[in-house]
């Protein structure tokens, strides 16, 4: 148990279980909540570097791509995510020498919760690309396959949860499920990911 974490319990939420408030702690925006609050109310005459300092090591942020290992290996009984994890063979053609095993994408819901849901899914032996032959810069063809391809992987059960954290889902959908498919892989989507986003990203995003 943490200092910061005790000090929430104790006089805050004594009804609550321990684990939940630091499970909360370790997101870096509740953190730093938590610090300015905690600053205010009982160090304001202290920098709050220092306040900041004295709680630091307790809770170290928790990298995306940790994030992102951590749901791989607890949803590691969905399709998409086997075929990921196990660098699969199964390709579906793209043009010219082009392949793909995997397209991913997230949709949020009116309550700003995310799902991570695949483009391409696989039935009996052979992959079904959601976007073949649909131009993805018209939005209408675009929205269509992307909701023929959630409509499907609700139905089977072959999505992810991502919480409402939409850099998050972006970042899983996009390179974090990425991980065990070679490291060119991994490295090339991580980089055209820093290039789209534009993002100059902070500890909580970087790879481990």
């Amino acid at each position: 148990m943490s200092k910061l974490g005790e000090y929430f319990h104790k006089k805050f939420y004594p009804d609550l279980d321990i684990n939940l408030i630091e499970q909360q702690l370790n997101k870096p925006k509740i953190f730093n909540d938590a610090i300015n609050f905690v600053h205010k109310n009982h160090y304001s005459d202290l920098p709050i570097e220092i306040v900041s300092n004295n709680f630091k090591g307790e809770h170290p942020p928790i990298s995306m791509q940790q994030q992102s290992d951590d749901l791989m290996s607890k949803y590691s009984n969905l399709n998409f995510v086997q075929r990921a994890n196990s660098n699969s063979k199964l390709k579906i053609p793209q043009g010219g020498n082009n392949f793909a095993t995997h397209k991913m994408a997230y949709s949020t819901d009116e309550y700003g919760n995310n799902i991570v849901f695949p483009l391409v899914v696989q039935q009996g032996d052979k992959l079904i690309d959601f976007s073949e032959g649909v131009d993805m810069n018209n939005k209408d063809q675009r929205r269509m396959a992307f909701n023929k391809a959630q409509e499907y992987a609700i139905e089977k059960g072959e999505f992810i949860p991502v919480g409402n954290d939409n850099q998050f889902a972006e970042y899983f959908s996009s390179v974090g499920y990425k991980k065990n498919m070679g490291e060119d892989v991994y490295n090339d989507a991580f980089n055209e990911y820093l290039n789209r986003t534009g993002k100059n990203l902070p500890e909580t995003v970087i790879r481990p």
